[in-house]
């Protein structure tokens, strides 16, 4: 199981790399799925919280100020290039950490508390992805989850968020929509 995590780790760094790659200037100020957010605050907060898994992997603990999504949207991340590097270095550095042996074996510090480094990992797969989607839908691609890597984010999310449900989550749709529409829709996106 932790090896799957790993792989499909990298199919989502990979497919949320071809979203981020067709992002350019025009579309900085676009409206996001996420209400209130603009994608340039979305990819602020994406990179800040790829690094921030990335880091608890790693062994680090972050400051509980690190964790406030809000303020970390508004600190610029992007550069010059509309993100590229930033999220080819997140993506660099979160592929090695995972890749490293070892590292499943970890305990990750979150503001959630102390969790196994696979659930970390899992965590960090929900971001890359549904940020992805997020990103796609805001410069009008409109690309799908893949199902390959939906199926397994909305099996983890279920069973990570349960009967803990808040207003975060939307409904849990099991007919009728796409695998990514199912998927996107139970993390709070409207359709």
């Amino acid at each position: 199981m932790d090896r799957d995590v790993v792989d499909l780790l990298e199919q989502g760094f990979a497919w949320t790399g071809e979203r981020v790659a067709l992002v350019g200037p025009d579309d900085l100020d676009a409206e996001t799925p996420c209400e209130g957010w603009r994608l340039r605050h979305l990819m602020n907060h994406m990179l800040a919280a790829l690094g921030r898994l990335a880091g608890a992997a790693e062994g680090e603990v972050a400051p509980p100020e690190a964790f406030d999504a809000r303020a970390q949207a508004l600190l610029d991340r992007l550069g010059d290039d509309c993100g590229h590097a930033a999220f080819a270095g997140v993506r660099d550095r979160a592929l090695a950490v995972w890749r490293s042996p070892g590292v499943m074996e970890r305990t990750c510090a979150l503001p959630l508390g102390s969790i196994p480094a696979p659930m970390a990992a899992h965590l960090n797969l929900v971001e890359v992805v549904v940020h992805g989607w997020d990103v796609s839908q805001a410069t009008g691609e409109r690309a799908a989850i893949p199902d390959e890597l939906a199926g397994p984010i909305l099996d983890f999310s279920r069973q990570a968020v349960g009967p803990a449900r808040g207003r975060a989550f939307g409904p849990d749709l099991s007919t009728g929509e796409s695998l990514s529409d199912r998927t996107v829709s139970f993390l709070g996106r409207k359709l």
